[in-house]
């Protein structure tokens, strides 16, 4: 999980201990994997993790492709982009949505060297 988390944009982990029955949280494996113990609030509810060491570590003993593989793989594999003929995306309270022109692209890109599997759920709707 560290290893995952640490190949994208996260700096630490923030963990609220009133979440979990007593000594059925992950911490234990957390302080092993870092060698540190965590920041913790006044009243020891709120345990936060910095990972900025841990990820310096890891980028160290990484080629440099593996570490490229963990950030994308950490970032989402399959990117959606609408290049021809959508307009920018709106939204209310309750949906998102896009106008189209009568003939329009959307693309998906996976940009992990093995296949990924994706569900796309959408309503199409004609107006007048």
């Amino acid at each position: 999980m560290l290893t995952r988390l640490s190949g994208g944009w996260t700096l630490g982990i923030w963990i609220d201990r009133f979440g979990y029955q007593p000594g059925s949280s992950s911490e234990p494996g957390i302080e092993a994997a870092l060698g540190e113990q965590p920041l913790t609030r006044s009243d020891g509810r709120i345990a936060f993790y910095d990972l900025t060491a841990y990820i310096k570590r890891l980028k160290m003993s990484e080629t440099s492709s593996t570490s490229r593989l963990a950030e994308r793989i950490a970032l989402g594999a399959v990117v959606i982009t609408f290049p021809t003929g959508f307009y920018a995306e709106e939204h209310n309270d309750k949906q998102t949505w896009r106008w189209s022109s009568q003939h329009s692209v959307m693309r998906l890109h996976n940009p992990l060297p093995e296949p990924h599997t994706v569900q796309v759920a959408m309503i199409l709707q004609r107006t007048q």
